[in-house]
């Protein structure tokens, strides 16, 4: 028997030596996890069609144990836009992260996820896009995830963790936070 602890829970499962139960205890393990936080606000100005821009602080550099080792990709960003019948695009970048798009059609652009405001209304739309992505880089080099965002028009800037509607000085006014979380699993 052996057990497996990650945290403060524990699973134990029957090995023998050589088996593909001891293949499968080993896989799987979670062996580093590395976190972006950037809770300030950035303005990603509309000045044409997918201006693709960095998330100022949402960078994290990870050095995988293996080149078998798997990346796990989790972000969540609080976005808004301020014109109606507008696309927030959202995208990673980095090891090969970019293969997260949707599929070529046309001219059409590709993102990881998309958020469209809804045509008639006159206020901001706020949102929280969130992606996911399992990535196998196959290195072991240091190697840089980000997330990028992307307004889709000449105008309509996208806001991030900004309340689009108004940043007046009140109580009743938000902002919002933005995370990038990076963990290796074993292969």
């Amino acid at each position: 028997m052996t057990t497996i602890i990650d945290g403060t829970a524990g699973i134990t499962f029957p090995v023998t030596a050589g088996s593909a139960s001891a293949v499968q205890a080993s896989s799987g393990r979670v062996l580093q996890v590395l976190q972006a936080t950037f809770t300030g606000t950035q303005t990603i100005s509309a000045s044409g069609n997918m201006n693709w821009t960095d998330i100022s602080s949402l960078s994290v550099a990870i050095t995988p144990t293996s080149s078998s080792s798997k990346i796990l990709l989790m972000a969540q960003i609080s976005c808004a836009v301020s014109t109606v019948d507008r696309i927030i695009a959202l995208r990673f970048t980095g090891g090969n992260s970019g293969n997260f798009v949707g599929d070529t059609a046309g001219s059409r652009a590709k993102a990881g996820t998309f958020f469209t405001t809804p045509t008639g209304n006159s206020y901001g739309i706020n949102t929280s896009l969130m992606m996911n992505y399992l990535d196998s880089p196959a290195t072991t080099s240091a190697t840089t995830y980000k997330v990028q965002a992307a307004p889709n028009f000449s105008s309509g800037n996208v806001v991030i963790n900004l309340n689009a509607g108004s940043d007046a000085d009140q109580a009743y006014i938000t902002r919002g936070a933005s995370s990038l979380i990076v963990m290796e699993i074993s292969a």
